[in-house]
């Protein structure tokens, strides 16, 4: 249950929002092969991770076969799905 004490002094639209925020953070063991022209994406049905259409997070090979996100996923929403493509890098174009 959500403490609700924190906002009982601050009216509707003043700047203070009471829904959660939820942090993502995700290792994944892909054994595929990336080219050097290409960057590995998780990409998703909600603003963070470009509502399906533009890819705006991205993983890093840490060793082996194992990569994870550049940086921490922040969202408000508690369920989305998300699918892992391999896309090509912008910074090669």
């Amino acid at each position: 249950m959500l403490d609700d004490s924190l906002n009982s002094s601050i009216g509707a639209g003043e700047g203070f929002s009471h829904q959660p925020t939820y942090q993502l953070f995700l290792t994944l063991k892909y054994p595929g092969q990336i080219e050097d022209h290409q960057k590995l994406s998780l990409i998703g049905g909600i603003e963070e991770l470009g509502d399906w259409n533009t890819p705006k997070v991205f993983l890093k090979h840490l060793k082996d076969d194992v990569w994870t996100l550049e940086k921490l996923l922040v969202t408000q929403k508690q369920y989305f799905m998300c699918k892992f493509a391999i896309v090509e890098n912008e910074d090669d174009m």
